[in-house]
């Protein structure tokens, strides 16, 4: 990603039940957010490039009892 592009934008990282996720998610992205299965397979692992303002990015997560949620610059 080029540095224009990162220009107000924040990574999120998070953990989520499988039976939670719903790949048409109201959780923004920059495309698509990457989809991983973790170790335990009733949970994914969801990383994401999101608007550093998205009005609701964590309450989005929150109500899919999100865990582990961390937010890092986008680099």
């Amino acid at each position: 990603m080029r540095r224009t592009e990162r220009q107000g934008r924040v990574g999120l990282m998070l953990n989520v039940r499988r039976e939670t996720w719903n790949r048409s998610s109201v959780l923004p992205a920059l495309k698509h957010p990457t989809i991983s299965t973790l170790s335990n397979h009733n949970w994914v692992a969801v990383n994401t490039i999101i608007e550093e303002s998205e009005p609701g990015k964590l309450s989005a997560t929150e109500g899919r009892r999100a865990q582990g949620i961390v937010e890092y610059p986008a680099q």
